[in-house]
């Protein structure tokens, strides 16, 4: 798809939103909005997942379709709302962003906003300026900046140097023509504190001051000349040494120290912790900085790492960037500069494709050297080590193999530079360990750790921690967060990484520093909870209806959440995040249509119900609720009725085909995945019921296990122990920054303090072939086919009344073949029956 059916696509969409506006206006918007294609691509994609982002006014939508919907509602637009600020909630134009929230240039200049006490007036304002360490309000910097002609003239003139008024008059109107009244007042105020010794030594003195310090002399004022602050000659002065401005020779001077390997006096270019340093002909005779050019075959040093591999330095003016002809695009060229100019992949030869036949570049070849192009070579074939089906990276003796076996076949192994390991390298040609000392050291030096409690305890977690997961480089975030604790030198609490940044950035430090017993453990669930709801009740303009629907809030959802066994499934808070969005929609709905909760009617309920979610029910609480609280009349709500349950699932073969794959002895997947597959398969549970199974509903006695799934512990076959017992054994917690023991859950999540996901132990179960609501369903089918609803619940889990669900829907599903032969009964009953009369 180009661009211009992209554009289509989305003033479409707009259209069907916005039906009084006219479709060329709508698609000269959007074009004018989105430029580029792989930006429509995106907007394309993003509306056709979500459409109510043009009527949401949620903050979070992409700045391009920010900017459509303001242009639409100058143009009269009516549907579409325009996006509300992350923080006043008001619809304004919106051009900063906060992470994925966008906030108004009045929310982001409020924050910026730093308190001070002026040095001038002694009041508590906000600063306007600081300078030479002088706090100023901005009442007292204008006043100054109404008198700025008086302060420079007052400063030159108490720097005891010749200067004439006509002099000091042209001085003046040449910074005004350069700088703004605020730049010369700043420069003044400087001066009148340091005049005398920059002037003695200009070197010594400010950017500001030698820009002053020239316009100075194109007026004919004599002074000391701009020298280096080093050795004195007359140059320019990009760097600053010692707070002294000094010429390029003498700032590359500074940098020679004695190099810790060849002992010359030479720049150091790699600098270690303890001061020591490596000059750049060292550096690059490391084994880290060397590799196989991808051109010459030769281990050197890597001048450039190109999109297919490092080039040495001899090979890189080969890889020069220029605009290819045949694919269309700028890369590392051949003839680069020249009309010739040919990117390497369009310089291969041609050749039929040995799959398809088509005359193509071959990408990749088979075993007998045949090519294959590059739209067969990612084509997915059974793996030659695995037997699954997958999209092949690459070949071992000509076999396929898929990613996941690619990275664990020997092929792809390697020796370590360092240590020698024969493994899967990672960057500068490091083995895992290697490269996870590396990144710790660099976190933790000996110095911090010795001065640092926070950073002893931190050290000692992943020095411990198994080479995989202690790779830290990859989580910028994460680090640079890890770092500002460190120093701060005490152990932060968990509302410092609250204001740190999202869950998502500081849950692996959060883990971290919990397992390392600088935390106390905390449901994250209920704490971002309670912060939803006052952050949520923003929205609500009016003050008692903001403070009754925090009432209720509290009340019923996280009164029930505290009385959940700790830490409650994320599906739970979720669940009551989305009630109350129905809450507040309700009452802006009654904002919109100018009336208040005192006088919503049956009417109105029904009215605002037709429309949209199908979950709209789920305000009965509230109505309900407020109705206690005599704030509105009483209203009715009915729950739509309930879907008959489904019996179609997986097959009784398919089931036994699966658990004969789970239950073999040499099945590669993980002990517990394998159990979690076979509870799916033979019980019927669900991956939240999975998760949350603690190492106590293992029960172990004489020679039999059971398992504690519902009320009543459920016997497992023999097939099954030895899986779980070896999830019982092998708990390592996945942590992000290092694995730990968990002696809580039965299979542990990369939280502390949590089992894993529901969501990720159902997309693993996906990964081998096995359906979560399939598999329960079948397995259900059956089981209430042979158990009483009493006993089902019992062993299951289940609530008694989705038992009795699915006995009738059971029932109901094998009743109608009885129903069909009873009726053919009559009917042939009737037709043989003797007539009387």
């Amino acid at each position: 798809m180009n661009r211009d059916d992209a554009l289509d696509a989305i003033a479409g969409i707009i259209q069907r939103v916005e039906p009084r506006l006219e479709g060329s206006l709508i698609r000269q918007v959007v074009a004018g909005s989105v430029t580029l294609k792989p930006m429509a691509l995106e907007l394309l994609a993003v509306l056709q997942e979500d459409k109510s982002l043009l009527t949401s006014g949620s903050d979070t939508i992409p700045p391009s379709l920010a900017s459509i919907i303001d242009q639409l509602v100058r143009d009269g637009a009516t549907r579409i709302k325009r996006t509300r600020c992350y923080r006043c909630h008001e619809e304004r134009n919106i051009r900063i962003r906060v992470g994925v929230h966008g906030i108004c240039a009045s929310c982001y200049t409020r924050g910026r906003r730093v308190r001070i006490e002026c040095s001038t007036c002694g009041k508590w304002r906000c600063r306007r300026a600081l300078v030479v360490g002088l706090e100023w309000c901005g009442t007292c910097w204008d006043g100054q900046l109404a008198n700025v002609d008086n302060v420079l003239r007052t400063a030159v003139i108490g720097s005891e140097i010749d200067v004439t008024a006509s002099q000091l008059d042209a001085v003046a109107n040449a910074l005004k023509r350069t700088w703004n009244a605020g730049t010369v007042l700043r420069v003044a105020m400087e001066l009148g504190v340091h005049s005398l010794q920059w002037f003695d030594r200009p070197a010594a003195g400010s950017a500001l001051f030698l820009k002053l310090h020239a316009a100075m002399n194109e007026a004919g004022v004599i002074l000391n000349p701009v020298v280096c602050g080093r050795c004195g000659r007359e140059a320019l002065l990009p760097n600053i040494i010692e707070g002294l401005h000094c010429c390029a020779r003498c700032y590359g001077e500074s940098k020679r120290k004695i190099c810790s390997q060849c002992g010359r006096f030479q720049i150091l270019v790699l600098h270690a912790g303890d001061g020591s340093g490596m000059c750049q002909t060292c550096m690059k005779k490391l084994p880290e900085r060397m590799a196989a050019c991808i051109e010459c075959g030769q281990q050197r040093f890597v001048s450039w790492n190109g999109p297919d591999g490092p080039v040495c330095t001899r090979c890189r003016p080969k890889q020069l960037i220029d605009y290819c002809p045949g694919c269309k695009r700028r890369k590392p060229c051949l003839f680069a500069g020249t009309p010739m100019a040919q990117c390497h992949d369009c310089s291969r030869r041609k050749e039929p494709c040995a799959v398809c036949g088509a005359v193509n570049r071959a990408n990749t070849r088979d075993t007998e050297g045949r090519s294959i192009c590059g739209r067969c070579s990612r084509k997915p074939e059974d793996c030659s080590n695995c037997g699954r089906y997958r999209i092949v990276v690459s070949r071992a003796n000509g076999k396929p193999l898929c990613d996941y076996c690619y990275r664990r076949d020997p092929v792809s192994f390697r020796d370590c530079d360092r240590c020698g390991r024969h493994e899967k390298l990672h960057a500068a040609g490091l083995c895992e360990r290697c490269a996870a000392d590396d990144s710790i050291e660099l976190l933790l030096p000996v110095k911090l750790r010795n001065d640092n409690a926070v950073a002893r305890a931190v050290f000692e977690v992943l020095r411990t921690a198994s080479p995989s997961i202690k790779l830290l480089a990859s989580r910028k975030s994460s680090m640079r967060l890890l770092a500002t604790i460190m120093e701060l030198k005490v152990s932060p609490s968990h509302e410092y990484l609250d204001q740190a940044g999202t869950d998502q950035e500081t849950r692996a430090v959060r883990a971290l520093l919990v397992d390392a017993g600088l935390l106390p453990c905390r449901d994250d669930h209920i704490a971002r909870f309670e912060k939803w709801i006052v952050a949520s009740a923003e929205r609500i303009l009016e003050p008692k209806i903001k403070v009754a629907f925090i009432q209720f809030a509290r009340w019923r959802h996280l009164r029930r959440l505290l009385r959940q066994p700790t830490p409650i499934p994320g599906s739970l808070a979720v669940s009551c995040r989305r009630e109350l969005r129905l809450v507040i929609e309700l009452l802006e709905w009654l904002q919109s249509c100018k009336r208040t909760l005192e006088t919503l009617t049956q009417s109105d309920v029904d009215r605002w119900r037709s429309t949209g979610s199908a979950e709209k029910f789920r305000v009965k609480e509230f109505l309900r609720w407020a109705h206690t609280n005599q704030l509105v009349r009483q209203i009715e709500i009915r729950r739509p009725p309930r879907t008959p349950l489904g019996v179609t699932g997986t097959t009784a073969n398919e089931r036994h085909r699966l658990l004969s794959y789970i239950l073999d002895p040499e099945c590669p997947l993980p002990a517990a995945i394998r159990f979690s597959a076979s509870l799916v398969l033979l019980f019927g549970a669900r991956p939240q019921q999975i998760a949350a199974l603690k190492l106590v509903d293992i029960v172990v006695s004489g020679g039999s296990v059971h398992l504690r799934l519902g009320t009543e512990p459920v016997l497992l076959p023999k097939t099954i122990v030895e899986l779980a017992m070896a999830t019982h054994e092998n708990r390592r917690a996945p942590r992000i920054f290092a694995p730990t023991t968990d002696n809580i859950w039965l299979i542990p999540g990369s939280r502390s303090g949590y089992p894993i996901a529901a969501v990720t132990l159902a997309k693993r179960l996906r990964l081998i072939g096995i359906s979560p609501s399939k598999g329960r369903t079948g397995a259900m089918a059956s089981l209430a086919q042979e158990l009483p609803p009493t006993i089902l619940a019992r062993l299951t889990g289940v609530d008694p009344s989705t038992a009795i669900r699915w006995a009738n829907a059971v029932s109901a599903s094998n009743a109608k073949y009885a129903a069909l032969a009873l009726q053919s009964s009559a009917a042939i009953s009737a037709q043989t029956k003797p007539t009387t009369g």
